[in-house]
């Protein structure tokens, strides 16, 4: 089965970026600009470096998984997308403005995307179309 380019440079794209939040969160000290995602996700008394590696270590695993055309993964991205508009509209930080527009457009182009390449996720597969049957 072919992966569409799309599908590749999209799952790059977020494992890079699950990368570069676990490595901001190991090696730099807390930056008075950055964003808190506890607090936006209604979980403020949970620890903000757990909540980073867990998000990066999600956002990783479902987009290995769309990498590998995997239907869950399908699934997977559509409710990320969802939950980061959602997380964006609840957010009232003013770095929100820029960042926040920045990462809302580019979910809505992998929403977009994702949904247009329903059948590269839901190809029927061909061995069981082929198979006889015998009484």
């Amino acid at each position: 089965m072919e992966r569409p380019a799309g599908v590749t440079y999209i799952s790059f794209l977020f494992i890079l970026g699950s990368t570069f939040l676990i490595f901001i969160t190991f090696f730099t000290q807390q930056l008075p600009l950055s964003i808190e995602h506890a607090p936006i996700l209604g979980i403020s008394d949970f620890p903000e470096d757990l909540l980073c590696i867990l998000l990066a270590s999600i956002v990783s695993g479902i987009a290995y998984g769309y990498m590998q055309l995997k239907k869950w993964a399908y699934i997977g991205m559509i409710i990320f997308c969802l939950l980061s508009w959602y997380t964006f509209f609840l957010g009232s930080h003013s770095f929100f403005n820029l960042f926040g527009t920045l990462f809302v457009a580019w979910t809505v182009i992998v929403m977009v995307y994702t949904l247009l390449q329903y059948k590269s996720f839901f190809k029927p597969d061909r061995k069981v179309a082929q198979q006889k049957k015998f009484l």
